[in-house]
């Protein structure tokens, strides 16, 4: 019986590596570590992918505050 207990997993909802690092603060580094891939785009591919670049980020905002709204949540 012993042996069995040892090969148990044991399930756990995540996160399952914790960190002392806010979700804000890993948002805003992968936001600003996406800004020289943008500005490469835009030199390489021309002005085109600022339009697609800004209406993502558009489109995500405006995304975000329906559903805020729809939750009756406070946008900050």
């Amino acid at each position: 019986m012993n042996t069995q207990k040892k090969n148990e997993l044991i399930v756990t909802s995540s996160p399952h590596i914790r960190s002392s690092e806010s979700s804000a603060k890993i948002m805003w580094t992968v936001s600003l570590c996406l800004i020289p891939s943008g500005i490469i785009s835009i030199f390489v591919f021309g002005l085109s992918t600022l339009s697609i670049i800004l209406t993502a980020i558009v489109g995500a905002m405006l995304t975000e505050a329906l559903i805020s709204k729809l939750q009756k949540k406070h946008l900050h």
